[in-house]
């Protein structure tokens, strides 16, 4: 029962029964240890990808026969590890030195899973004495690591483990089991109730007919997102500057599955559209964005979702969307990084904010689409008042990564595509234009 192995999907067996990894992780103090051969926490290439990283837990349960269990996570070059960030400093110091050195408090909720599925085996340790009877669980989902960040570990152990994985060994019959918890073998109630693939049975193509109450998402004329192409689009100087009111409000952050939210409760400011007040209820992203400017679409999309009181108002939800492309990070999100990183992949979770101030979301310009369009998730309610800031700004690729992989796997790349437009009009307030014409 000798690790590691080759994971090969003719080997593998779906077992539904599994369920999610539960884990519970919090700060506590730490120390780096240069052990010659690796560089604890037990980081390390491994075969096919360009490290792996192995998070060694144990029992203390004297009656439990297999007392060890093995966290292992595969990352290939690209975009930096936030983990790994944090520690170059410490690294760096134990170049070539054997020793320990105190860390002060860790957090391990900031090594990211970043999926919900995963493999499972009984094997062995990966270095001598190779005890066996050890419980590995390999993450599916490959993160990534950045070459210099590879170069580091490499340079910092000694000469003889600069390549310091073990070859596979053999599987001797052993089963590879494997948890995919949108698997059409699941034998317990899928609380995925819609999804962002193509060609899913539950899919946005399918959203109609998953539940009557959905039909709008197949039957309906003034679906959301759309294309805002500007041949369509015709300037209304009477429009005006959009009229906001936000103040500091109490607030929680719930990972939905298919996104990330805030929630005000209280009074949080509100908008007015046509004399009407619509009250800030909540806000939540999408990757890439789901509406597109002459077929770009974003790299995110922050919708801003009030709702009016006046019970006689026929369209009652106005929705605010910016959009954002790769730049410097935004700093509404990177004050909420934090929040997000332990929330990641914990559906439903909802996690006290205190007081967030919604006029830190900035827009950062007054010129805007406006539009009659629905919700973009099912039920996909129709009657919803469109504000598209035309202003781009700018997040961080990594702040993308971060509210991606705090979804659920099926959500990752979160945006309805974009709808008929069906002859609807598509108007653009510009300050300072004050007759009819084309954007």
């Amino acid at each position: 029962m000798q690790s590691p192995i080759d994971l090969s999907n003719q080997r593998v067996k779906v077992i539904p029964k599994l369920g999610e990894l539960k884990r519970s992780y919090k700060p506590c103090n730490a120390t780096v240890n240069n052990r010659g051969h690796d560089i604890a926490e037990n980081v390390h290439p491994c075969v096919g990808y360009d490290l792996e990283l192995h998070m060694v837990h144990l029992s203390g349960d004297l009656n439990v026969k297999y007392k060890i269990a093995v966290v292992g996570l595969f990352y290939k070059i690209g975009q930096p590890d936030a983990f790994l960030s944090k520690l170059t400093r410490n690294i760096m110091s134990m170049t070539d030195r054997k020793g320990e050195r105190k860390m002060g408090v860790i957090d391990p909720t900031e090594i990211k899973l970043g999926g919900k599925k995963y493999y499972k085996y009984m094997g062995s340790l990966t270095v001598p004495p190779c005890t066996e009877g050890v419980i590995w669980t390999i993450n599916k989902k490959v993160r990534t690591v950045s070459r210099v960040q590879v170069k580091l570990l490499r340079e910092a152990v000694h000469d003889y483990a600069e390549k310091n994985a073990r070859p596979v060994q053999a599987l001797h019959s052993r089963e590879i089991h494997f948890y995919d918890p949108l698997s059409h073998l699941e034998d317990t109630k899928d609380e995925r109730e819609f999804d962002y693939f193509k060609r899913s049975e539950k899919g946005p193509q399918q959203w109609g007919e998953l539940k009557k109450e959905w039909a709008a998402c197949k039957n309906g004329v003034m679906q959301s997102p759309i294309d805002l192409l500007h041949r369509r689009v015709t300037v209304i100087p009477k429009l005006g500057e959009l009229w906001k009111s936000y103040k500091p409000c109490n607030a929680s952050l719930k990972n939905r599955g298919h996104d990330i939210e805030i929630k005000w409760y209280g009074e949080a400011g509100s908008i007015q559209i046509n004399g009407t007040y619509y009250f800030l209820n909540q806000c939540h992203w999408h990757s890439p964005s789901e509406h597109s400017i002459n077929g770009k679409r974003y790299a995110l999309e922050l919708h801003m979702v009030h709702v009016t009181r006046d019970l006689n108002v026929k369209n009652n939800i106005s929705v605010i969307g910016l959009l954002y492309d790769i730049g410097a990070p935004d700093p509404f999100l990177s004050k909420l990084t934090r929040s997000i990183t332990s929330m990641s992949s914990n559906s439903n979770e909802e996690r006290n904010l205190g007081v967030i101030d919604p006029t830190e979301i900035k827009m950062g310009g007054h010129k805007y689409y406006r539009y009659m369009g629905s919700l973009t998730t099912p039920p996909c309610t129709e009657g919803v008042i469109w504000t598209l800031n035309k202003k781009v700004r700018t997040v961080s690729r990594e702040q993308v990564k971060l509210l991606r992989e705090a979804v659920h796997d099926y959500a990752e790349n979160n945006a309805r595509p974009t709808q008929s437009l069906n002859g609807r009009e598509i108007d653009f307030y510009k300050p300072g234009f004050h007759t009819r014409g084309n954007a």
